[in-house]
This record gives structure tokens, C-alpha cells and sequence, in this order.
């Protein structure tokens, strides 16, 4: 079994900017089932509470791989009648091509 108790400093498959959509879209999608299940967005939740996010701020996620946590983000602002602007950044570029791709 591998050892948790500290972080790999080992590269990761998601490290391969050039990985293309057959490897990249079930990741995506497995990412946002886990990221719902084990409550993976109240993070930023938690943050914006403390930070106070208003009309006219800026989000940026820097490694938004599939877009689902700007997608979630989105969607609690519609609820609270907030106009903000989310930008989504990655290196790879079959995972921007995803996240433009899901409405």
C-alpha cells in the first residue's frame, strides 16, 4: 500500500500538458463526481464567506482542468444575484477544449 502520511514529489499523469481528449475527458469527468461526492467545492465556499466576494470580482481558477469548479462557482453567484467574472487557466489544452465543450 502506498505511503499517505506525506506528498509525492513524483510526477503526476495529470503533469503531461500534452495528454489528449481519450485520457483527458474521463479524468475530467471523474473529477467532478469526486470533487460532488467528497464535498471538494466547499473550500472555496468557505473562502468567499470569509473574503466576502461582491458584484464586479474577479475568480480565477490557475489548473481548472474540466472548468467543473468554475461551472459550480457560477451557478452559487446566479443564486446570490452576483455579476462576477470567472477565468479559467490550464496547461493542457485538451482540458480548456473540455471545459468549453459543457454548457
Amino acid at each position: 500500500m502506498p505511503d499517505f502520511s506525506r506528498r509525492s514529489s513524483e510526477e503526476e499523469m495529470m503533469d503531461d500538458f500534452s495528454l489528449g481528449h481519450e485520457i483527458i475527458d474521463p479524468i475530467m469527468d471523474e473529477l467532478e463526481v469526486v470533487n460532488k461526492l467528497l464535498g471538494g467545492y466547499n473550500v472555496f465556499f468557505d473562502a468567499f464567506q470569509k473574503i466576502g466576494i461582491k458584484d464586479g470580482m474577479i475568480i480565477s481558477d490557475w489548473g481548472c482542468g474540466g472548468g467543473d469548479s468554475l461551472r459550480v462557482i457560477a451557478k452559487w453567484a446566479r443564486k446570490r444575484n452576483l455579476n462576477i467574472h470567472l477565468v479559467g487557466v490550464d496547461a493542457t489544452e485538451s482540458a480548456i477544449e473540455y471545459a468549453r465543450s459543457i454548457p
